[in-house]
């Protein structure tokens, strides 16, 4: 093998690999009620959940939980599985704007960080603030893209 050929065999087994970010946002509009939010997003890529954040347009008296469920291509075609990203879910306190400030920090299962091509999101909400509006949740995936 000469040396250039034994260099593009070295760069095709050690790919650059970049690391790269992807949001997903929900948005609940208007009046929030409790249940299964009907929007049901795909993540197109693989990766892995870094951060999730909860923010609500107007305040609610008492605290808000919410919890993100997630379910694979293959269950979601045939019979839906839906299970919770969290150990501890999202909670906005009482007349707070955001889970920054949770007395109760939300925290993931080990088991559901890891995001498969094709999963499938959806927000549950557990607990409505009275009054509370607008909740928008973002859910940060890294990804890891592969370059030639």
């Amino acid at each position: 093998m000469d040396y250039l050929a034994y260099n593009r065999s070295q760069l095709n087994t050690n790919r650059i690999r970049r690391i790269d970010d992807k949001v997903m946002v929900f948005i609940v509009p208007s009046i929030v009620q409790v249940g299964v939010v009907r929007t049901e997003l795909r993540f197109p890529y693989k990766g892995k959940i870094l951060n999730a954040y909860a923010t609500c347009g107007t305040k609610g008296l008492n605290r808000t939980v919410i919890d993100i469920e997630k379910c694979s291509q293959g269950a979601y075609d045939t019979v839906p599985v839906w299970t919770s990203i969290f150990n501890n879910v999202l909670i906005i306190d009482s007349n707070h704007k955001s889970n920054r400030t949770s007395t109760k920090p939300y925290s993931m299962k080990p088991s559901a960080i890891q995001v498969n091509i094709d999963d499938h999101f959806r927000l549950n909400i557990l607990e409505v603030g009275n009054g509370v509006k607008d909740i928008t949740v973002e859910l940060v995936i890294e990804l890891l893209i592969e370059e030639d």
